[in-house]
Formats: C-alpha cells, sequence, structure tokens
C-alpha cells in the first residue's frame, strides 16, 4: 500500500520516518495525503498509537468511530493512488500543553512539506487532520511558501478563529484552499478548549468564521441546508443522530465522499463556498430545539479524538 507512517520525536523536534524511499515514488509525484490525528492518541504506546487506530490503513471492517482514514480516502494498495502519509504525534496529558506541542509538531510538518514539495514541483498535497490535528495543518502554514499546500481540510478543528486569521494571512494560506467541518454537535468541546485556553481573544473555529478569506470554506455538516446542497453535488451525507459528538466529521456516512472529492481536485472549496450557508447556526441551537430522535452521546464512549 502507498503509506508511509511518519512519527513526531519530542527529543528532535523532528519526525521518524518509516520507509524514506516512499517519499521518491511515482505515487508521491502524483497526490501526497497527509492525516493527522487529534487529542488522546501516541505512536509510542501500543495502546494509544493511531496506526492501529484511525491511521490504520488495514482497520476495516472496523466500527465507524475506528474506521480506516486511507481506506476512506481511496487508499487500497494500487499502483496511482497518490502517497498517504500516517502521521503520529504524542497528544495525551493536559489538552494546553497538547495544545502547544500541536503548534511545534506543524512547524516540524512544514519542513517535510518543503521536502516533498522541492522533491515533487508539481504534486498535489493535502494536509486533513481532525481536532487537534487539524491545528497542526494550519500550523505548518506560516512556515511555508506559496503554493507548498494545496488543500487543508479541517475537521471540528481544536483551534481559534484568531489562529487561521494569522495562518491564512501568510503567503502559503494565501493560496492554499481549505475545507473546515463543523457542526452543533461540537459545540461543548468548542466551549471546553475555549476554556482551557482562556488567553484566547477568539471564538473556536467551531463557532463560523463568518469575515474568513475567499479560499476558506465552512462546511456545516448538520445543517440541513447544506446536506441539500452537497446530495445535488452527488454528496449524500447522512443527517446527524446525536446532539452531542466530536468525531461526526469522519463518522458520518458520506462524509468521506466530500473529502475524496476535494483532495482529489474534483471539489474546490473556494468555489463551493458559494453556494453554502453564509452563516453558521448558533452555539448551542441543537441543545435548545427539541431533540426528537436524536441519541445523546455518552461521554464514556469514545476515548479519543
Amino acid at each position: 500500500m502507498p503509506l508511509i507512517r511518519m512519527d513526531y520525536d519530542t527529543a528532535t523536534d523532528g519526525f521518524r520516518i518509516g520507509d524514506p524511499s516512499m517519499l521518491d515514488t511515482p505515487d508521491a509525484a502524483r497526490r501526497v495525503v497527509i492525516m493527522v490525528h487529534g487529542y488522546k492518541f501516541d505512536p509510542a504506546r501500543a495502546d494509544k498509537t493511531p496506526h492501529r487506530h484511525i491511521l490504520d490503513p488495514c482497520r476495516d471492517p472496523a466500527p465507524a468511530r475506528d474506521m480506516s482514514w486511507p481506506r476512506a480516502m481511496g487508499f487500497h494498495g494500487l499502483t496511482g493512488e497518490g502517497l498517504c502519509i500516517a502521521l503520529g504525534w504524542p497528544s495525551l496529558g493536559r489538552f494546553a500543553a497538547a495544545y502547544r506541542r500541536a503548534g511545534d509538531v506543524g512547524r516540524a510538518l512544514a519542513l517535510e512539506i518543503a521536502g516533498i514539495r522541492a522533491r515533487h514541483p508539481r504534486t498535489e498535497i493535502t494536509v486533513m487532520g481532525h481536532s487537534l490535528g487539524a491545528r497542526v495543518g494550519l500550523s505548518a502554514l506560516p512556515h511555508l511558501r506559496a503554493g507548498d499546500v494545496d488543500r487543508v481540510i479541517a475537521l471540528s478543528a481544536a483551534d481559534r478563529i484568531d489562529t487561521a486569521r494569522d495562518a491564512m494571512a501568510t503567503p502559503a494560506g494565501r493560496t492554499a484552499r481549505v475545507l473546515a467541518v463543523h457542526s452543533r454537535e461540537n459545540d461543548l468541546y468548542d466551549a471546553a478548549m475555549e476554556c482551557a485556553l482562556p488567553s484566547g481573544t477568539s471564538r473556536a473555529l467551531g463557532t463560523g468564521w463568518a469575515e474568513a478569506p475567499a479560499n476558506w470554506c465552512d462546511v456545516q455538516i448538520d445543517c440541513a441546508e447544506t446536506l441539500d446542497v452537497l446530495a445535488r453535488m452527488d454528496i449524500d451525507i447522512a443527517p446527524p443522530q446525536r446532539l452531542i459528538c466530536h468525531w461526526s466529521s469522519y463518522t458520518r456516512p458520506g462524509v468521506f465522499d466530500l473529502y475524496r472529492a476535494v483532495a482529489h481536485g474534483a471539489i474546490d472549496p473556494a468555489a463551493l463556498r458559494a453556494f453554502l450557508p453564509s452563516d453558521s447556526a448558533p452555539r448551542w441551537s441543537r441543545l435548545i430545539a427539541p431533540a426528537r430522535a436524536i441519541t445523546p452521546l455518552s461521554f464514556g464512549a469514545k476515548p479519543s479524538s
């Protein structure tokens, strides 16, 4: 399978790469998709490694919350699919410490992306991350040149609007296309992030970024109008089934159809933005609205993000 494991080493502030020779293959010259997990993983621990969880290319069949991202993104071991990079980093411990470390990982990732771009000037590079993994991707942008990253797919990003604003104002940020997926299902986690990082001056990205630049597209996947628009594009995403869920941006049936289309260039986030609602629903609107036929998520049901 065209997949390479790349794990962040805090001692060296760099990465241990499983098989560096794969960076020089024709698959890497075609397309590179870098997948980054979020909070509460550690590739150095067998019981917490993402490489036996969502970044495991052989995990299918598996429960939705443990599904294989590489397979869901279309990596099945065939020549010509492109190269999948499964990025692991230590994200256990207190949230504030993991948040700071995500910034360090993003800076180190920028060096690897620059190296890939130097090897393959025409390859398409997409960074896809969930929760703090999305912060890793955004944190790489200030350290890159214009055009180094083609796309960022940010799933339930655990970061603030001011961080994204700074990242998008950089040369790499101005040229990258960003798909920012959020849902009112994640409101509790967005609010908890803001409380854990009291020094921030702006709200969580999950509240929606109304003043985002034209190359940033917010997609609220619990918005009926948004789902209707995507359905007309043959992207059929199931409606939400829970009031509270931090993982619906990758467990909801149909969402990976959208992410594959974006990563392969079939859907341009900047163009998609024109067809979607301009404003996100207010925070807590799912909890305040009548909860008909919706099952609350047990907080003990999902140990990692």
